[in-house]
């Protein structure tokens, strides 16, 4: 069994278990350590980016920790990610509002509500109204302003 097949396995046995920056730098000490043409070849051999390794090593030069997993800290960036539908389409909270409010039910004993129209009506709704937003979206929201996805029976 070739080298380059031994490190193969052991980069799929091992990469599944690491989150992303722990793999990240996991494979820039790899490459760091094989010398001249070792980023291709590692990136090639665990299926990554060469953006990937060139990141690692970055941090890994840099000398700082970024995170302490002993305070609890989170491994990504505050922030990071897509921003949700109702930040990036401003009015959509309220519009999804005035859609469901004629048809909100509710027991006045039970502070649940539930509106009468499918998510996907209220989804073409918003559609006309230039809102893009998928139906699961939609329950989200609903589900976040106190609406069961389902009346109580």
């Amino acid at each position: 069994m070739s080298i380059d097949t031994q490190l193969q396995e052991k980069y799929q046995m091992l990469l599944p278990h690491l989150d992303e920056k722990t793999a990240r730098l996991f494979l820039a000490s790899e490459a760091k350590s094989m010398g001249r043409g070792a980023k291709v070849k590692v990136a090639k051999l665990a299926g990554v980016s060469r953006a990937r390794i060139n990141k690692g090593i970055k941090e890994l030069e840099s000398g700082k920790k970024s995170f302490d997993t002993d305070k609890g800290q989170k491994i990504r960036r505050s922030g990071g990610g897509r921003k949700t539908q109702d930040e990036s389409q401003p009015g959509l909270v309220e519009a999804l509002e005035r859609i469901v409010n004629p048809h909100t039910l509710g027991d006045p004993m039970n502070p649940l509500l539930w509106t009468s129209k499918s998510l996907r009506k209220i989804q073409l709704e918003l559609k006309a109204q230039n809102y893009n937003v998928g139906h699961v979206t939609i329950g989200r929201i609903l589900k976040s302003k106190g609406y069961s996805l389902q009346g109580n029976k």
